[in-house]
């Protein structure tokens, strides 16, 4: 009989971003009977507090706080899509701008919707930090089976701060939802960009 594995000391956002992950990738699956004990499981252990409030109200709970002041009228799109050229920025690095104008170059509105709407809007808005977003972005990825945007979104992790170990926890949350090929496709880009990071 094999020996028993020590169990892996995890940082607070690792074991979060795993079970956010967890948690995302049942919803992406529509999963209910396991959703519903991974939301449970995230109540007992402290974490997801934010998904939990949201679930919350969107089921009639209790009211939310003050919403997001964002600024109306004209200043309004100006406004989303400094922020989401910030976060776009932070995600694909070097890449951005080359990103963008590919985008652009056929589809104008779409490259304005991902800046001001998904990047803007969503994806900046407060509550989750931007490294466990793009963690669970990579476990959705996964699950989704979508390896050009996983690659691209793992990279966006570590950029926004994101360790390894956070990335990797993402991907354990995914085990047994994601396709095993796209499991190993994940560790192993987490693998080379770990390689990239440590000096030779």
């Amino acid at each position: 009989m094999a020996p028993a594995m020590a169990p892996r000391k995890r940082g607070p956002r690792a074991r979060r971003v795993t079970l956010l992950a967890r948690i995302a990738g049942l919803a992406a699956l529509g999963r209910e009977a396991p959703l519903e004990a991974a939301f449970r499981r995230a109540r007992r252990e402290g974490v997801a507090v934010n998904a939990l409030e949201a679930l919350d109200r969107a089921l009639g709970g209790p009211r939310p706080g003050a919403p997001e002041r964002i600024p109306g009228g004209a200043a309004r799109r100006g406004f989303l899509r400094r922020r989401g050229e910030g976060l776009f920025g932070r995600v694909y690095g070097e890449d951005a701008g080359r990103v963008l104008d590919r985008i652009g170059r056929r589809h104008p509105e779409f490259r304005d919707w991902i800046l001001e709407d998904a990047y803007g809007k969503v994806l900046s808005r407060p509550g989750l930090g931007a490294a466990e977003r793009e963690c669970i972005a990579v476990a959705l990825l996964a699950v989704l089976d979508l390896p050009r945007q996983q690659a691209a979104h793992l990279r966006g992790a570590l950029r926004c701060g994101a360790r390894g170990e956070e990335v990797a926890a993402a991907i354990r949350g995914v085990a047994g939802l994601a396709p095993p090929g796209a499991l190993d496709f994940a560790r192993g880009r987490l693998r080379e960009a770990r390689a990239r990071a440590t000096p030779g």
